[in-house]
């Protein structure tokens, strides 16, 4: 909290997408398996939500003819860089970079005619995608392939699950 004080609390650092959130039902899609993605099928169908992949869940979603509306891509992490096609077919690319890291991603994502929003963050991508659900005004966020169990808590490191823990609080009941 103290790192990302500004960013969980106020949302200071997220940026403004140009995907209408507010009022709407969002997906955010993390690293699902199949099966996740076929439960959530007729929701998708009949609600029409707001679509963010984090990383590579954009091909798995473009495989099903589903078009993320938001990609989020982690600074750093070349294998969270989705294809080409479904980074074109987002409205919104957001890259998510540690304090001082790496930008090639930007830099690769900007070469493909993108232009990517920028977060500087310690916190994941999911982390990131929940965020702007939530500053966004998101009537329901529906989470895919998010893990976030009680046992990833205790066998990943603690400090990169800091954030997932607060995000989790923040967002809160909107979140299924």
């Amino acid at each position: 909290l103290r790192r990302e004080q500004e960013l969980l609390l106020n949302g200071r650092g997220l940026p403004d997408v140009r995907t209408p959130l507010a009022g709407r039902p969002v997906a955010v899609v993390g690293e699902p398996d199949h099966s996740e993605l076929a439960a959530i099928r007729e929701f998708v169908r009949e609600q029409d939500p707001a679509v963010i992949a984090v990383g590579s869940a954009a091909d798995d979603l473009l495989g099903l003819s589903w078009v993320p509306n938001v990609v989020v891509v982690t600074a750093g992490v070349p294998a969270s860089v989705p294809s080409a096609d479904a980074l074109r077919a987002a409205t919104d690319v957001v890259i998510v970079t540690p304090r001082g890291g790496s930008t090639r991603e930007q830099e690769a994502v900007q070469r493909m005619g993108i232009a990517p929003l920028h977060v500087e963050s310690s916190a994941t991508s999911e982390d990131i995608a929940l965020l702007l659900a939530e500053r966004h005004d998101a009537s329901l966020i529906v989470g895919v392939g998010l893990r976030a169990r009680l046992e990833d808590f205790l066998d990943n490191q603690r400090a990169a699950r800091a954030s997932t823990f607060a995000t989790r609080l923040k967002v809160g009941s909107r979140l299924v």
